[in-house]
């Protein structure tokens, strides 16, 4: 990640993140994958192979930010192929059952 990206994001409390969510979903039975949507979107999930585009934030279990694409050096958000093998595999989980606008936490 980027260390002045991270320094300047505040810490989450994700505990709050889980109880504020509007709606939560198991993305793998079993493996404590989970989805919580704070923003709902609109229209239907997106087709397989659709383009995925989305900005991201990834934080340490204490919460602090560790990489973001809304800050630093690649202010842009993240583009990958539903199915394909560039992103991760919770970020293909997720998009799969988003909907275009959803604001969630993975």
């Amino acid at each position: 990640g980027d260390p002045e990206a991270s320094s300047s994001l505040p810490v989450v409390d994700l505990c709050s993140v889980a109880s504020q969510a509007l709606r939560k979903e198991e993305l793998i039975a079993g493996t404590g994958l989970r989805k919580f949507v704070h923003v709902e979107g609109s229209g239907g999930k997106p087709p397989a192979h659709a383009r995925i585009t989305m900005h991201y934030a990834t934080y340490r279990p204490d919460g602090q930010c560790i990489d973001t694409s809304r800050k630093g050096r690649r202010v842009a958000p993240s583009v990958f192929q539903l199915g394909g093998t560039v992103a991760l595999e919770a970020w293909q989980r997720a998009a799969a059952t988003m909907q275009q606008g959803e604001v969630c936490w993975v």
